[in-house]
């Protein structure tokens, strides 16, 4: 179809992760219902890692990324960026720190991502 044969591999060098650079522990957000919509989450990312998360509507990306961003209110355990801890920090002091967020739509949030954009 396009002429040629097409190869559905990619020849690279195996990724080299850095250190744990960003570490969530038994992260916990509760809504204004008193349920866990983020229960006992933890996981590491590494520089020259990427993590997605996905999921429908309703598991709790949205909180998860408000709780990273200092936005949900009812939030236990732990967020360290660079040795940092970010829990309860307001969300100036969560980006002054370095992490950024990428928006799904104008209206919401989807993810967040650790910019190496200078900022301006």
């Amino acid at each position: 179809m396009v002429g040629r044969a097409v190869s559905l591999t990619l020849e690279k060098k195996p990724a080299q992760p850095g250190e744990a650079t960003f570490k969530v522990r038994d992260l916990t957000v509760v809504d204004h219902n008193g349920q866990h919509v983020v229960d006992g989450l933890s996981f590491d990312i590494a520089k020259g890692e990427v993590l997605a998360i996905a999921g429908v509507q309703g598991n709790g990306q949205t909180e998860l990324t408000e709780a990273i961003l200092g936005v949900q209110q009812h939030v236990t355990g732990s967020i360290v960026l660079d040795g940092v801890e970010l829990l309860g920090k307001s969300v100036k002091q969560v980006l002054s720190a370095g992490v950024g967020f990428v928006l799904r739509t104008a209206r919401s949030t989807a993810w967040w991502e650790r910019s190496p954009f200078p900022r301006t």
